[in-house]
């Protein structure tokens, strides 16, 4: 029996579906957020409402000028983190308070955990990638790192494309919680804190 017109056209629809999922998959954002200690929004506030906050770039996925690099991660930053308004700068001024930072880790060799993270940054090893851009961003308390956002996305020309302004602002966005997830109340009902 043959398939009738209905049944090749289902067929067809499925197939599309299917192609566009896969495409999707291959471009879409992988990421995840940690918040290491309490206070982290409060923490925020207090180092950066209204201040300049000390923005320090590793690695480039690009091989373009070290400050121009610097200016594109910041402007891409402004704006878009939760919390207190602050300006995002990797030269700061005396108006920044100078045990704060965040960290733009662009295609880490290493994954250097929490405890050391903040603490050896300036020594940290990167490598661009053929395939994709990795960007670690962590909000350091001098050696402390007490929150980040990751994603690792599809390899990008360069800092002039949408792609590259949607990883960084995520990932402002992201490393700074809404809420507390140590004080989530609602957690504590549920089982005992």
């Amino acid at each position: 029996m043959e398939p009738s017109h209905v049944d090749l056209m289902r067929k067809g629809i499925c197939i599309a579906g299917a192609l566009l999922m896969v495409a999707a998959c291959e471009s879409a954002d992988v990421g995840s957020e940690n918040v290491h200690r309490a206070g982290v929004p409060s923490l925020f506030t207090y180092a950066a409402a209204d201040r300049e906050m000390t923005t320090v770039v590793i690695g480039d996925p690009f091989g373009i000028d070290k400050a121009d690099f610097g200016r594109a991660v910041t402007d891409a930053m402004q704006n878009r983190n939760r919390g207190a308004r602050t300006h995002f700068t990797t030269t700061p001024s005396d108006n920044a308070r100078p045990d704060y930072r965040v960290l733009m880790i662009f295609d880490p060799v290493a994954n250097p955990g929490q405890r050391t993270v903040c603490r050896d940054a300036e020594t940290l090893e990167t490598r661009a990638d053929d395939d994709r851009v990795t960007l670690r961003t962590v909000f350091c308390y001098r050696d402390e790192a007490l929150s980040e956002a990751r994603t690792t996305v599809a390899k990008m020309d360069g800092p002039d494309e949408p792609a590259f302004e949607r990883v960084v602002a995520n990932n402002t966005w992201r490393l700074i919680p809404h809420r507390d997830p140590f004080l989530d109340r609602d957690r504590c009902r549920r089982k005992p804190c």
